[in-house]
């Protein structure tokens, strides 16, 4: 036969391959989605059986290819022959395991009412995996271990060294299946999210391979390259199952990625108020704590050497790509094509945790071309033009309004980017974004404060320089400004609210920090609640309030005590309607439906009556404030005072205070503009006292710094706001027996005023939340601003006990008067 006759039955049959493969794919699916008929059976088996004709022609043309001499198209050709030969012996594989489990079960997969809800399409589709990777731990186990070591051509601490964990591993999976498989027999009596929660003990087996998956691959490449005998087996072995061990033995690391994306995209389908909700959210969590665990074990030296490594060897990229919490995750060819352009930009890409970074290789060198920030990245497949099927090799890579397309020489290459890019995206929504994220993802971040950051930010900003300004929260703000925040405090960067900024951004940046919140403020359980309330309610207020409170103080602890605390400000702006022209009502209109939603997947989402429903309690709870939240901002109080307490005992035995008199250094996570600037919080408390969590060596160098100019102890030290000049600004104090010095900062060496304590009186202002006026007997008067009651109870005690007795020397070049 000549070449182009030989050339031309191979694409023939290949057609037919391809023709079998998606017949096979369609009735697959059908009967995986239960939209199958009695003879779908029946079809596959027949699919089985073409299948092995078909390879027996591909066999046959691989030897008429051979016999050809032909050497350039059996080169062309044969890629494609053996791509086919791997299509077949998975897709055999797959409908083989489909057939079996219908002829054991048939119940699960044609339900007698109709096609297959998505739930339970998603279930069964998680248990096909399952059954797959347990095919994979199956064949690690007894096919490759078992003829590795037949001959021991591999000897015993290798083998141990190898092989030790997987005997177990399989064990661990194959009950894990089984009890998947029994309850979808249940279902939906018991969901996927409860059978997972209660098999992740089992599931902790897998950290084991966080430090035994790099020993076992280094062994296995040291064996390998020790005996050729060994080498020949093993290829041999591979080439029959078509499985590489390198892969199977580093398979554990990346199922339990697999597990937790895929139980999130299982929490994106069922309704928030669906019994399995809340366990499915416990299995992701913990999933997560196991990945996480598996991840703190990684070498931090070796992640620092890869980061230096690759930013050497990229050109132009100016920029250190050794940052705090950044590592590196992948990288590898993959074509980058920006919407609207032909030929590929960049060839190479880098992924870390917080950004992609792509390159166009150029010889031996790689070539800066840009890159995308993890918060703002997200990935679609693509679909090809006249076909309904996804592109295998290609998805879309979306920045914001930039669109680029990814491409891969493979589809298993281009599982694995799309399965990497979500684990960084998965990252960086727990470690850094803001919006966008779970209450309690954010409230993970916190170590000394019982509210997430920008909440209490916006809450300061807005007692300091906006409880005055009319049409607050009502009014829109410049939306530039309002995206800048967004971008940096997704990047997990700090931003300082200054008194420059718009205080109409700063408020509508929080309105679309509650808007964005996956689960509503006030949980998805409590609409249904308040109003049933508000309906049997009609009529008597009082029970309403009381019945309100008891489902307010029922809520997790982090959506009560933000609730409370956002709510007393509101409150506060409503007190001063004078100013601000905004009521309960106007309130109500811009907060209720973002923080109380209807779950209900069926409601109408333009229902009036809901909108008067959630106006109506919104309103009941600012005008009730006291009655409704005035329990949980007392227990907030006593919270923060006993822990307050214990801080101060520990501060007391540790603190080099006692001996240099240096005044302690306020945390530099608490920037002088936010931390001074304290609002009323909702427990009349300081959420922050950071200042106490500042180790020694702050002390120490703050006290060398003031050794010459504070020669007496201090008694109390810390920052407060101080009025001057019809404005507030913030200060370090330093309060010593007779006197109180006031710094631009804990670091400063010279004081900016001191004021001598000599017959003055220490009264409380009206007119500021938590503050204080210190009056000197000439009639000058200076006012101080804290953070909570508390503070300013102890500042007011401290200053009033600090007379001056010997009235210490000042520096020539101090001020003698405040200002």
């Amino acid at each position: 036969m000549d070449p182009s006759t030989t050339r031309k039955t191979f694409l023939s049959r290949i057609g037919q391959a391809r023709l079998c493969l998606s017949e096979a794919s369609d009735h697959a699916t059908g009967l995986l989605s239960a939209c199958a008929d009695d003879e779908t059976p029946n079809v596959l088996a027949s699919i089985i059986t073409a299948f092995s004709a078909l390879s027996g022609q591909l066999e046959l043309s691989q030897r008429e290819l051979e016999d050809s001499g032909d050497v350039q198209i059996l080169k062309q050709l044969t890629p494609v022959l053996n791509n086919y030969r791997h299509l077949f012996r998975r897709v055999d594989e797959s409908i083989s395991m489909i057939l079996a489990a219908y002829e054991a079960q048939p119940e699960c997969f044609v339900s007698r009412s109709g096609p297959m809800d998505k739930v339970k399409s998603l279930y069964v589709q998680f248990i096909a995996d399952e059954g797959e990777y347990l095919r994979g731990l199956d064949t690690l186990v007894n096919v490759f271990c078992a003829r590795l070591t037949a001959d021991e051509a591999l000897s015993k601490s290798d083998e141990n060294t190898i092989f030790s964990l997987f005997p177990e591993l399989l064990e661990a999976h194959k009950k894990f299946l089984k009890d998947l498989k029994v309850c979808l027999r249940s279902y939906p009596d018991v969901g996927l999210g409860s059978i997972v929660t209660s098999t992740l003990p089992l599931l902790q087996k897998d950290t084991a391979f966080s430090v035994n998956s790099s020993a076992s691959v280094s062994c296995l490449e040291r064996v390998v390259k020790e005996s050729k005998s060994l080498a020949s087996l093993l290829k041999n072995i591979e080439k029959e199952k078509g499985m590489s061990l390198k892969a199977l033995l580093a398979r554990p690391l990346t199922r339990l990625e697999e597990y937790l994306q895929f139980l999130e995209e299982y929490r994106k389908t069922i309704s928030p108020v669906a019994p399995d909700f809340s366990p499915t959210e416990e299995a992701i969590d913990g999933l997560q704590e196991i990945i996480d665990t598996i991840e703190q074990r990684g070498n931090v030296a070796d992640n620092l050497s890869r980061l230096m490594d690759i930013g050497d060897s990229i050109q132009g990229l100016g920029q250190n790509l050794v940052q705090p919490d950044r590592r590196f995750i992948h990288g590898g060819q993959l074509s980058i094509t920006p919407e609207g352009q032909k030929k590929p930009s960049a060839d190479y890409v880098f992924m870390f945790n917080d950004m992609l970074l792509y390159c166009q290789t150029t010889g031996k060198e790689r070539l800066y071309v840009g890159q995308i920030w993890m918060h703002t990245l997200s990935v679609q497949p693509i679909v090809a033009a006249g076909d309904s099927s996804a592109s295998p090799t290609s998805f879309t890579i979306v920045d914001g309004k930039n669109k680029y397309t990814a491409t891969t020489s493979s589809e298993e290459q281009t599982k694995n980017w799309i399965f990497y890019i979500g684990k960084a995206i998965r990252e960086v929504e727990r470690t850094r974004k803001v919006f966008g994220v779970p209450l309690k993802v954010l409230m993970r971040r916190e170590t000394d404060s019982d509210i997430p950051m920008i909440v209490d930010k916006v809450v300061h900003f807005i007692y300091d320089y906006g409880i005055n300004k009319e049409g607050l929260f009502r009014q829109t703000g410049r939306s530039t400004q309002i995206e800048k925040l967004k971008d940096q405090l997704n990047q997990g960067k700090k931003v300082f609210f200054s008194e420059n900024m718009d205080v109409h951004s700063v408020a509508d940046l929080f309105k679309h920090w509650l808007r964005e919140l996956p689960d509503p403020l006030l949980t998805w359980q409590a609409y249904p609640k308040c109003s049933a309330a508000l309906e049997k309610n009609i009529g008597n207020p009082e029970q309403l309030v009381q019945d309100l409170a008891q489902i307010v103080d029922g809520m997790p602890r982090a959506n009560k005590y933000v609730t409370q605390h956002l709510l007393k400000c509101l409150k506060a702006i409503c007190d001063n309607e004078v100013k601000t022209k905004m009521n309960p009502g106007n309130l109500a209109v811009v907060f209720a439906s973002n923080i109380l939603k209807n779950g209900d997947p069926n409601a109408n989402p333009f229902d009036m009556k809901y909108f008067e429903t959630v106006n109506e309690i919104f309103k009941t709870f600012i005008v009730n404030y006291d009655q409704i939240f005035g329990p949980i901002e007392a227990k907030r109080f006593k919270i923060s005072k006993r822990a307050d307490r214990k801080s101060a005992t520990v501060s007391s035995s540790s603190s080099p205070l006692s001996v240099s008199g240096a005044p302690a250094s306020p945390s530099v996570l608490s920037p002088p503009s936010l931390s001074s600037s304290s609002p009323p919080t909702s427990s009349g408390v300081p959420l922050r006292d950071r200042e106490r969590r500042k180790s020694s060596s702050s002390f120490h160098r703050a006290s060398v710094l003031r050794a010459s100019s504070d020669s007496s102890d201090s008694i109390k030290s810390g920052v407060m706001t101080v009025h001057n000049k019809k404005k507030w600004s913030n200060r370090f104090c330093v309060l010593q027996q007779g006197s109180i010095t006031l710094y631009k900062g804990h670091k400063e060496r010279r004081a900016t005023a001191r004021l001598l304590l000599i017959g003055h009186q220490v009264t409380p202002m009206d007119s500021r939340p938590f503050s204080f006026t210190v009056e000197l007997p000439d009639g000058s008067k200076t006012n101080f601003s804290c953070k909570s009651a508390e503070e300013q109870d102890v500042w007011m005690t401290c200053i009033r006990d600090a007379s001056s007795i010997n009235i210490p020397l000042l520096s020539p070049k101090s001020p003698k008067s405040l200002f």
